[in-house]
């Protein structure tokens, strides 16, 4: 099974999905970890908790 490296696959998310942020950290047979600092800019807007109140 051919397997891409981390550097394949970050050049073809970039191509794909220009506005991602993370790292590709490691890549092994059906599995990847991908790497994202949360910011504020990940924050959902609302109130803490989901649902009715």
């Amino acid at each position: 099974m051919t397997v891409m490296t981390a550097e394949q696959i970050e050049h073809f998310l970039d191509e794909v999905f220009p506005q991602r942020m993370g790292k590709i950290e490691s890549v092994g047979e059906m599995r990847a970890t991908m790497r994202l600092a949360i910011g504020n800019e990940h924050l959902r807007p609302g109130p803490g908790f989901p649902g009715p109140p």
